[in-house]
């Protein structure tokens, strides 16, 4: 495969993922909001912001990964914020 071949086969995988392509702006909007609705409210922002910390502590403290353990880290507070962000700003 050549890098020509390569990047037309990039292109057209990312035509594909493009939502934007395939969706009207309401109905991407309307996924994103029932996105926030969803996971990260409740019952299941809570797990999985706990499953976040105990990543962060695993990877960071007893694998000695520290890089890892950050983006856990960072995952958990978007998980527990990302909702309270959505709230505030409409």
């Amino acid at each position: 495969m050549t890098k020509e071949e390569g990047r037309t086969v990039l292109d057209q995988v990312v035509e594909i993922v493009n939502a934007l392509l395939n969706w009207t702006p309401l109905e991407y909007e309307a996924w994103w909001h029932g996105l926030f609705d969803t996971i990260f409210d409740g019952n299941m922002a809570r797990f999985l912001a706990s499953l976040f910390l105990v990543m962060a502590f695993w990877f960071g403290t007893y694998k000695q990964r520290l890089g890892l353990g950050v983006v856990c880290f960072l995952c958990a507070f978007l998980v527990a914020y990302l909702r309270t962000l959505q709230l505030l700003t409409g």
